[in-house]
C-alpha cells in the first residue's frame, strides 16, 4: 500500500498519479499487417468497445511471437478503457474473464496500481463525468475524418479525487445501474443466438419448399447503399448527428457522437439519411455487425463506415426474415471471405455487398420466420430501452457523486427504486 493517502478532495493530472504509483496508462499497439496471424491476440478496436463493455468479436489477430512487441498494450482485467478517436469518450473496464487481446492505436488504457489512491470503478467513471467532457473538448483535435485526442493530452488531464472510501461509495451506487444494464446485454447476446437457431431451422423444415441463392444485387425488392462522406466544412448545427461504425452494437444503434452534418448540406445526403426499419451493416473495422433503426430513433446521417438496406416490398421479401439472415452466421461467413486487410482496419466496399448470396425461400416460410425474428427483435429493442433508461438515471446521479453534492444514501435509494 503506498504511504501517500488522500483524507481531503485532492487535484492531480493523469501523468502525476502515475508519477506517484497510483497507475500507468498508455495507447495501444499500431500493428503492421504482416504481424497478424493466428494462434495470436485479438485486436481490440474502438468499435469494439461500448460504454460499460466490450464486445470481442473482431476477427483481426496479432501472432503470439510479437508478444515481446506489444509489450503493456496487452489487456490485463480491470483495465480501464477510453476511446480516444472517432467517437472521444466511451469507457469500459476490461472483464476479468476474458481472452486477452491487444488494444489498437485510438484506445487508451489506464491500469491501477495502488487501489488505495484511486478506486478503479470511480476512475471509469470520471471519465463519463462533465469534468472529463469538458477538458477533453478543450484538448481534442479534429481532421476531416475523425475528432481524436493523444497521449500527451490525456496525460495532463486533471482529476479531483475525495477519500478512497467516497471513491468507492460513489463507484458502488453508480455500479448497481450498469451491472443491471450488463444483465440485459447479456439477455440480448442469447436472444440473438436464439434467433440465429430458429432462422436456419425454419429454413430446412420444408422439404416441398427449396430455398434458391439469390445475389443480394439482384434483389428487387431491396435497395442499399454505403455512407455520406462527408468534409469537415460540412459540420455543424443545427444539423443532422453523424452514426458511425461504432455506434452500432448489440443489434441497435445508440447515435451518441457529436458531429453533426449542418443543415445546409441536407440536399446532399439524400438517401443517406436513416429511416425506421432500415437495417444497417459495419463495414470497416469490426465488420458485420448489425443494427435495424427503430422508429422512434432520431434521424441520423449514415458514415461510409456503413451500410443501409430497406425492403422496399414485403409481397417478395419479408423484412422480419432479412433481419434474421443479416444476423445470421451465414452472412459473416460470406462477409469474411470478401473482406479486403489492410494495416489499419478490415473492410469491405459496396462492390462485396452487392455480391452477397441470400437464400429465399418461398414468401410463406418468409412471414413464417419473419413473425418470430420481429418479435424477437422488439423484445431486444424493449431490453435496449430499458437500458437507456438505466443509463439515463446514472448519468444524472454521476455529476452529483463526483462533486459530493449529493449524500450516497439518497443516491443509493433512487438507483435501487429504478434497478
Amino acid at each position: 500500500m503506498s504511504s501517500w493517502s488522500v483524507s481531503v478532495v485532492k487535484a492531480m493530472t493523469i501523468k502525476q498519479l502515475s508519477e506517484v504509483g497510483a497507475l500507468t496508462y498508455g495507447d495501444g499497439y499500431r500493428t503492421k499487417r504482416s504481424e497478424h496471424g493466428q494462434p495470436g491476440y485479438r485486436i481490440l478496436r474502438v468499435a469494439d468497445v461500448s460504454d460499460g463493455g466490450v464486445t470481442l468479436d473482431g476477427e483481426d489477430h496479432v501472432h503470439k511471437e510479437f508478444q515481446t512487441n506489444i509489450g503493456p498494450k496487452l489487456s490485463q482485467p480491470g483495465d480501464i478503457l477510453l476511446t480516444t478517436k472517432g467517437t472521444v469518450g466511451r469507457v469500459a473496464i476490461y472483464p476479468p474473464q476474458a481472452e486477452q487481446v491487444v488494444y489498437s492505436p485510438q484506445l487508451c488504457y489506464f491500469r491501477i496500481i495502488d487501489p488505495e489512491i484511486v478506486s478503479p470503478r470511480y476512475l471509469s467513471y470520471w471519465f463519463k463525468s462533465e469534468a472529463f467532457s469538458r477538458q477533453a473538448l478543450q484538448r481534442a483535435n479534429s481532421t476531416d475524418m475523425a475528432a481524436y485526442i493523444n497521449l500527451r493530452d490525456i496525460g495532463s488531464l486533471e482529476i479531483q479525487l475525495p477519500s478512497i472510501i467516497e471513491q468507492r461509495a460513489a463507484a458502488d451506487i453508480l455500479g448497481a445501474l450498469d451491472d443491471k444494464m450488463l444483465a440485459n446485454e447479456e439477455a440480448i447476446s442469447n436472444i440473438r443466438d436464439l434467433c440465429e437457431a430458429h432462422f436456419f431451422k425454419a429454413l430446412t423444415i420444408d422439404p416441398g419448399k427449396p430455398c434458391t441463392l439469390g445475389k443480394l444485387a439482384d434483389l428487387q425488392a431491396i435497395t442499399f447503399s454505403d455512407g455520406y462522406r462527408t468534409n469537415r466544412s460540412e459540420h455543424g448545427t443545427p444539423g443532422i448527428r453523424i452514426l458511425r461504425a461504432g455506434d452500432v452494437r448489440g443489434f441497435r444503434s445508440f447515435p451518441d457522437g457529436t458531429d453533426y452534418v449542418s443543415e445546409e448540406y441536407m440536399g446532399r445526403i439524400g438517401a443517406k439519411l436513416s429511416r425506421a426499419h432500415d437495417i444497417v451493416l459495419t463495414t470497416k473495422g469490426t465488420v458485420g455487425r448489425v443494427a435495424v433503426i427503430p422508429s422512434n430513433m432520431e434521424t441520423v446521417v449514415y458514415s461510409p463506415q456503413l451500410c443501409y438496406f430497406r425492403v422496399t416490398d414485403e409481397s417478395l421479401v419479408n423484412f422480419g426474415f432479412m433481419v434474421g439472415w443479416f444476423s445470421s452466421r451465414n452472412l459473416k461467413d460470406q462477409l469474411s471471405a470478401v473482406m479486403n486487410k489492410t494495416d489499419m482496419a478490415p473492410y469491405v466496399n459496396l462492390q462485396d455487398i452487392r455480391s452477397l448470396r441470400v437464400p429465399i425461400p418461398d414468401i410463406s416460410v418468409q412471414r413464417a420466420v419473419g413473425s418470430f425474428q420481429r418479435s424477437m427483435l422488439d423484445f431486444m429493442h424493449s431490453l435496449s430501452e430499458e437500458n437507456d433508461v438505466l443509463a439515463r438515471t446514472r448519468d444524472e446521479l454521476l455529476p452529483f457523486l463526483m462533486s459530493g453534492r449529493f449524500k450516497v444514501r439518497d443516491a443509493k435509494k433512487i438507483a435501487e427504486e429504478v434497478a
